[in-house]
């Protein structure tokens, strides 16, 4: 049982959950361990030094707290497509001029979407480390051209059907 150091590549939006409330959670995990775990934070990177069994079982802990705390955080990123198209601008406009006029309580003009600004938002990410963003830029543009192979230039429509007011509250409308 030999003495080993590893180096993890943590995303810093993870250290509050690993070190805990005034290094109390980090703390906790070494005496558990029997580690030596620091925080690199300038490199991206959780140092574990300790006894191999040991080392991997702090691993395997950290680990785990990413996956159990990874859905408390906010998506980093999203994948939208514009919706461009002249006729669609208008629409969205029209309807948002219906919805002022109808002088609800709770719609100011300040809340709606400039229409040039109009996308279908298709995914969110989740990317923590530049790695993970340059990977996602790189399958991007792959995917970019293999969808422009498919389709080239044409138009791609769509119908947007049941759009409405923020609320399915209908008591909201007699106002």
């Amino acid at each position: 049982n030999e003495h080993v150091s590893i180096d993890l590549q943590i995303p810093p939006a993870f250290y509050g959950f690993i070190i805990g409330r005034k290094g109390s959670k980090i703390n906790h995990l070494k005496q558990e361990t029997k580690t030596i775990i620091t925080v690199l934070s300038d490199k991206e990177l959780v140092n574990i030094r300790g006894y191999e069994r040991n080392v991997n079982m702090a691993k395997i802990k950290i680990y785990n707290i990413i996956e159990n705390t990874k859905f408390l955080l906010p998506p980093t990123h999203f994948i939208s497509l514009p919706l461009s198209d002249s006729n669609t601008q208008r629409k969205v406009k029209d309807f948002q001029n219906e919805v002022l006029q109808l002088k609800l309580a709770n719609i100011d003009k300040s809340i709606l979407i400039k229409p040039p600004s109009l996308h279908l938002t298709i995914g969110m990410l989740n990317l923590y480390l530049k790695e993970d963003i340059k990977e996602a830029v790189d399958l991007l543009k792959k995917l970019s051209q293999e969808i422009n192979d498919l389709i080239g230039k044409r138009t791609i429509v769509s119908n947007l059907t049941g759009i409405e007011i923020m609320d399915d509250n209908k008591g909201m409308l007699k106002q």
